[in-house]
């Protein structure tokens, strides 16, 4: 049994509740008011108009629009009245029942023709505008006006003006102010909206920039300016491969939406703002990739550590939002086994923090990741304890080299703890060095020295820079054993004349040192080799034989004979000489010492009478020299004794009558010894003018001149000098001048001028005082 009817605001209204035509469906709307279709009854009788006056019961189709809302609709088929129930939780709707009565069928009339343009399912409309939409009938035979109907949201009918502007086809227009339904052949719904101007819509701020970074949150601002409620606005962000992004809407009180968003990746997006169903805009978001710049390492800077160091890492990540693994951080150790180091931070921080022991010798790889994006990558090589004892070093570069050839020896560092290698090389020369890094604990060393001699390489190791084992190297450095580079010079054709001294240099400067010595056949006085320079040699020979002979010389060089043949010298008629000098030996010696005194004797025996004799001896400046000359023992035996005051060659003339007793002079060459620069003038006389007959003392300090004797050289032979050598070391000088006019005096120190050892004075006969 149905109840009476109510005052519920179910409504059920619609064509298929007004009339029908048999065979075509009849449709009608419910409305529930926000309730539950299921508690929707409908029931549909009718009583057939034929000569049997019989009943009709069609079957009930029953559509939930998932609104509140259902479609109701049957399909009578045969002409009659039709009575509709239409309860809703036991109770009849308002009008219910319906009668309706149901036309008999029309075979021009298809529905399926019919159609409907300028609405449809959940239409939107705008408030106060009119609405408009068309049905057309094709079928020009079928002369039928449609039937429309339209309920507000109070379900009250809205009036709809149907007109036909052409044959079939019929404009329908309303005017809306509400929510309505509506219902023709063909239910629709249409939703009035206010009207909204969404150009006034203001939308602001970094979420909609172009500055927008993935996993970053940020947000913007919404501002209706007053055309409408906040509450009814809605956003949606999509990427562009559909992948839906919540956005957050906060209310801020003052009519304005904050809009806030997190782009978990890279990409365009699509913003669209709604006002209730009504789109207002949309836009294009290009979020970037993210922005890891901001991240702060520290403690995973490129280095060098020992076992056992501890790296204490902080990451700060600032505002980044993790959107997948977050913070990572990977170690690969020089084994190559990976791990992930743990990293721990505080409540509502931003610093991650973690550590990192050394334990594997090697390099050690660290990359640090923000949601899979790579950060930072460093190395660490991991060493063990510097021990520059652990240190090896080989190579022939460390005994021996060739001048202009590139020596080579290699440091091998790798069970030293790792570190550098620092060199320095002393020598004659400065040395040409390359250092070649292998990168794996072993360095090659190349140097090339300029100068033949003793060079002394030291290596260092470490941080303390201690010296490996062997260190400082002692290198012979020489040049390349080559026989051909020795010089000859004084050869004279090898023409000698017998019985007098003659001498010839060798030179051995550009090949490796080795032993000179020089020999004549057995019977001969064998030949003197002098060194009168680093690897220059005099050798000196007093030819015998006999006018014509053949007389052979081999000179050998470590050994072996120079050029594979001896010198050959022709000997020529020996001459007369009434004199000859000689040494103890018999030979003289082609070098001396300067600043001391030297004797050689004098053989006269073979002059018939000697009235008198006297030797002249003039230096490197071409001045003569000062000599005794006194017979020995040995009849016609003399001894000459002179000081080579300076370094240089001495020529040595005897004459006996004025007459030369030999053919050609003898020369002797006086070097240096001491040192020179080592002594220094004290009490120097200031005075510029000197007085005849004054004598002048003044002091040389000599304490550390070494070998040799201090020397006044004088360009005015009648200058009176006498040097005084005292106890300590100096001498005590005194100059008594003869004769008036310039002066000049050198002080020499093993023949070699001392320091500011030159100067000059002008000598006059007394003071005198001019007047007019």
């Amino acid at each position: 049994m149905v109840s009476p009817v109510s005052d519920s605001r179910v409504r059920a209204f619609g064509p298929g509740l007004e009339s029908g035509v048999a065979n075509l469906p009849s449709i009608f709307l419910i409305e529930t008011d926000g309730g539950r279709c299921e508690q929707i009854d409908v029931t549909v009788s009718g009583r057939i108009m034929t000569s049997e006056n019989g009943s009709e019961k069609p079957d009930i189709e029953l559509v939930d629009n998932k609104n509140g809302s259902a479609v109701a609709r049957f399909t009578p088929t045969v002409p009659g009245i039709y009575t509709i129930k239409v309860c809703y939780a036991g109770e009849h709707v308002k009008g219910s029942p319906f009668v309706v009565q149901v036309q008999p069928a029309n075979n021009n009339l298809k529905v399926t023709d019919m159609r409907l343009s300028g609405i449809g399912p959940d239409f939107t409309a705008l408030q106060d505008e009119n609405l408009t939409f068309w049905i057309e009938m094709p079928d020009a035979r079928v002369r039928l006006k449609p039937l429309v109907r339209a309920l507000d949201k109070n379900y009250e009918e809205v009036p709809v003006q149907v007109m036909e502007t052409k044959s079939g086809q019929y404009e329908c227009r309303f005017f809306p102010k509400h929510r309505v339904d509506i219902i023709s052949f063909y239910q629709s719904a249409v939703v009035v909206r206010k009207m909204i101007d969404a150009s006034k819509i203001r939308i602001y701020g970094a979420g909609i920039g172009p500055d927008v970074h993935a996993t970053r949150p940020v947000a913007f601002i919404i501002d209706p300016q007053n055309v409408g409620s906040v509450e009814k606005i809605r956003s949606q962000l999509y990427h562009q491969n559909g992948t839906p992004v919540n956005v957050a809407l906060v209310d801020n009180g003052n009519e304005t939406l904050t809009a806030s968003y997190v782009a978990p990746e890279a990409g365009l997006y699509e913003l669209t703002l709604h006002y209730e169903d009504m789109e207002l805009m949309k836009m294009n978001i290009n979020v970037k990739p993210v922005d890891i710049s901001s991240i702060v390492v520290d403690g995973l800077r490129n280095g060098t550590v020992t076992i056992g160091h501890r790296e204490d890492i902080a990451i700060n990540t600032g505002d980044l939002t993790p959107m997948k693994n977050g913070l990572e951080l990977i170690v690969e150790e020089a084994s190559g086994s990976k791990y992930m180091i743990p990293l721990e931070r505080g409540h509502n921080s931003t610093i991650y923090k973690g550590f990192w022991t050394a334990k594997n010798v090697g390099e050690t790889k660290f990359a640090v990741f923000f949601d899979e994006n790579l950060v930072c990558e460093s190395q660490i090589i991991v060493r063990r304890n510097q021990d520059a004892t652990m240190c090896r070093v080989t190579g022939d570069g460390l005994k021996r080299a060739i001048v202009g050839v590139a020596a080579k020896f290699q440091v091998d560092m790798k069970d030293a703890g790792g570190g550098r290698m620092k060199m320095a090389i002393k020598g004659p020369s400065e040395s040409k060095t390359n250092i070649i890094d292998h990168s794996d604990g072993l360095c090659t060393v190349e140097y090339i020295a300029q100068i033949p001699g003793l060079y002394e390489i030291s290596i260092y190791f470490g941080d303390h820079e201690e010296e490996v084992p062997g260190s400082p190297f002692t290198v012979l450095v020489d040049y390349e054993y080559d026989p051909s580079k020795i010089l000859i010079t004084g050869y004279n054709n090898g023409h000698v004349r017998g019985g007098v001294s003659t001498s010839f240099l060798i030179d051995a400067t550009r090949t490796a040192l080795e032993p000179i010595s020089a020999r004549l056949p057995i019977g001969f006085q064998q030949p003197l080799i002098e060194e009168i320079k680093p690897r220059i040699y005099q050798v000196t020979f007093t030819p015998k034989g006999k006018a014509g002979e053949i007389l052979p010389l081999e000179i050998l060089y470590g050994g072996q004979l120079l050029h594979g043949r001896p010198l050959d010298f022709t000997v020529e008629q020996e001459e007369s000489e009434l004199v000859v000098l000689k040494s103890d030996s018999g030979i003289i010696p082609s070098k001396v010492q300067a600043s001391l005194r030297y004797g050689v004797l004098i053989d006269a025996k073979k002059a018939e009478k000697i009235d008198r004799l006297r030797a002249e001896i003039k230096g490197p400046n071409n001045k003569s020299r000062k000599s005794s000359l006194t017979e020995t023992t040995d009849k016609g035996i003399y001894l000459l004794e002179f000081v080579p005051d300076m370094a240089g060659t001495y020529v040595i003339i005897i004459y006996d009558d004025e007459k030369p007793l030999h053919s050609k002079p003898y020369e002797l060459t006086a070097v240096p010894v001491g040192s020179a620069n080592k002594c220094y003038l004290e009490l120097k006389p200031l005075d510029k003018f000197w007085i005849i007959g004054e004598p002048k003392t003044f002091k040389v300090n000599a304490k550390c001149g070494g070998e040799g004797a201090l020397n006044i050289v004088s360009d005015r032979d009648d200058l009176e000098v006498n040097i005084e050598e005292q106890n300590d070391g100096n001498y005590l000088i005194t100059l008594t001048p003869h004769h008036e006019g310039p002066h000049r005096i050198a002080l020499m120190y093993g023949g070699v001028e001392i320091p500011n050892g030159t100067f000059s004075f002008e000598v006059i006969k007394s003071y005198f005082i001019q007047t007019n």
